[in-house]
């Protein structure tokens, strides 16, 4: 009876065993389509794509993580680009742009709020506030470039950072919009 038992509980498993590798591979295949589907209602989304496959979190299987990785994402960039404008800051020599960088940078620090707060809002899924956050946030790199253009004859120094983090923000949008309205 021993041996039957065992002998059963191996063809079970046997059984099972191939199932569970096509699942895996099956998942896999499913979230790059999810991403692909996703991001395909984002107005960036080439930069979705990249931006939240290469993330060291898997998006997984469902558009809340999908959504969640983007604003991280974001969140990560303005915060990257806030670290790079204060480095600027301190190498300006002219004051009409330092004053724009130290403007920038107060600027950037609502930015950097708003997307961390949207960011935890996702435990508790807070879209409606999640949403109010990173539209709020996507405004700050623009108030930035517009403090550059008081003077005429001046360029901000700063407008590819403000433009990928503008960009960034425009897709966490859409995606947790998506979310909020439970399509997918």
């Amino acid at each position: 009876m021993k041996s039957v038992s065992c002998l059963f509980f191996l063809v079970l498993i046997l059984a099972i065993w191939p199932r569970r590798i096509l699942t895996h591979g099956g998942n896999k295949n499913n979230h790059t389509d999810l991403l692909t589907e996703a991001c395909g209602k984002t107005p960036y989304k080439d930069l979705c794509i990249s931006s939240v496959k290469d993330d060291d979190e898997s998006p997984g299987s469902d558009l809340h993580n999908v959504a969640r990785i983007a604003v991280k994402i974001a969140w990560i960039n303005a915060s990257e680009a806030q670290d790079q404008m204060k480095k600027m800051l301190d190498t300006a020599s002219l004051p009409y742009i330092q004053q724009c960088l130290m403007d920038c940078d107060a600027t950037y620090d609502d930015a950097v709020a708003n997307l961390e707060e949207s960011y935890g809002a996702f435990d508790t899924k807070g879209y409606g506030d999640i949403i109010t956050w990173v539209a709020a946030a996507m405004v700050d790199p623009q108030t930035c470039e517009d403090y550059f253009k008081d003077i005429p004859g001046y360029t901000s120094p700063v407008t590819s950072m403000n433009n990928v983090v503008m960009q960034l923000c425009s897709n966490a949008l859409a995606l947790t919009k998506l979310v909020a309205d439970g399509k997918n």
